[in-house]
Parts: structure tokens; C-alpha cells; sequence
């Protein structure tokens, strides 16, 4: 295996432990820094229904950690009549 196989799939194991840490249930924060996001970033997208995890609790936002793995598996990417043109 070369160094970059190898790195990719340290990479792979490190991201699979680090997901497995995540609590159920995370904040904007949490999932904006995971995602190496700014949070007016994932505040925006929330808002313009880009971000199918995040669900309103009153007026606080959660997203799942299973909601976020579905979407970024992209078995649940938005539906072209929900996209913003």
C-alpha cells in the first residue's frame, strides 16, 4: 500500500472513531465544527432548508448524529424541488 492509501485509510478510521464519539443528539455548534463550517453558515443553510438533519425544538435547533450520517451518506440529499435556484 503507498503512503497515500495508507493515510486515507488512517483518515477513514480516525473520522469513523471520531463520529462514533459524537453524542445522539448535537448542536449547530457541534455539527458546524465537525463539518469544518462557520456556524452562520449551517444557520443559513438551516434556514433556507438546505440542512434536512436539523430539526426545531422550540426555539433551539438539534440535529440527530443518525439524521446527519443518512445525509452525508447522501441517501438523504434534498429533492431538486426543495433546492433553492
Amino acid at each position: 500500500m503507498d503512503d497515500h492509501a495508507e493515510q486515507a485509510t488512517e483518515r477513514d478510521s480516525s473520522t469513523v472513531a471520531t463520529l462514533a464519539a459524537l453524542p445522539d443528539v448535537l448542536t449547530v455548534d457541534e455539527v458546524a465544527a465537525w463539518l469544518r463550517l462557520d456556524r452562520k453558515t449551517l444557520y443559513r443553510a438551516i434556514a433556507r432548508d438546505e440542512f434536512p438533519p436539523a430539526r426545531r425544538i422550540g426555539g433551539v435547533i438539534r440535529i440527530s448524529r443518525s439524521a446527519l450520517l443518512h445525509f452525508l451518506s447522501g441517501e438523504g440529499r434534498i429533492s431538486s424541488s426543495r433546492q433553492r435556484r
